[in-house]
């Protein structure tokens, strides 16, 4: 299954990663905001595809 990244991130979403802006989750967890698991989410830019981003813009580490 190829990975499903999101393509161009904003510089607002670039300057938060520099920052070390996400944090560690199962990917067993459900989103609050879909209901859909973490798994469920597209991984983030290329350079950044060990992060998944969840509907409510927040980066997460599986």
């Amino acid at each position: 299954m190829p990975l499903r990244l999101r393509p161009n991130p904003t510089p607002e979403q670039l300057a938060r990663l520099e920052e070390g802006d996400f944090y560690r989750a199962s990917g067993g967890c459900i989103c609050e905001t879909c209901g859909k698991l973490y798994y469920d989410h597209p991984y983030f830019a290329e350079e950044w595809a060990f992060l998944t981003i969840l509907c409510n813009g927040d980066f997460v580490k599986l």
